[in-house]
């Protein structure tokens, strides 16, 4: 019986993917994740550069649910992948001229977190499109109150002149101290 129930769990683990708390750095739908998909710190003093800019954006406000339990960042480029995740078109998005890009923070196990995008920057060379988000976490002494939350951030933006290939992603996160019990 051993026997057959390890390899019926290594087939499981096959068709359904890697599983655990990695954080989820999907992507974009056709852009290739640059730093093999890994999310690097954000540099202040390398965003304040002259040769590029920060893109405006505008926050969609959208039942984020469907995004799950993990760490997720991801940039929706056609209609089609976002319906795949969220089952509807976008609301107030076209895709021929805007993309979308959400950033959810995983299930957390309090109050008190906010998740954002902190940047979306297309590079000088416009082979890079980089995106920074942000999480304000409560810090030691914080007074939270004790639920499972799921903090998440969306917006969309025009697309760039031109198309990057790339996608890079930063995080700039921070956490707030909070005083103590009175005395």
């Amino acid at each position: 019986m051993r026997t057959l129930a390890l390899p019926a769990a290594f087939a499981l683990v096959s068709l359904l993917g890697p599983v655990g708390c990695a954080p989820s750095s999907e992507g974009g739908d056709d852009l290739i994740l640059e730093n093999g998909g890994e999310v690097l710190e954000a540099d202040p003093a390398s965003d304040a550069k002259k040769d590029h800019a920060a893109w405006p954006f505008v926050p969609l406000f959208e039942d984020l649910s469907p995004v799950g339990s993990r760490e997720t960042r991801r940039l929706f480029t056609t209609a089609a992948s976002y319906r795949a995740l969220f089952g509807h078109d976008a609301p107030g998005v076209n895709f021929a001229r805007e993309w979308v890009f959400l950033y959810s923070a995983g299930d957390k196990p309090t109050a008190g977190y906010r998740a954002s995008v902190a940047a979306v920057i297309p590079m000088a060379s416009g082979l890079t499109l980089r995106v920074t988000t942000r999480l304000d976490s409560p810090g030691q002494g914080c007074a939270v109150a004790e639920v499972l939350t799921r903090p998440a951030a969306m917006v969309k933006f025009h697309i760039p002149p031109r198309r990057p290939p790339y996608l890079a992603l930063y995080r700039g996160d921070v956490t707030h101290a909070c005083a103590g019990p009175a005395r």
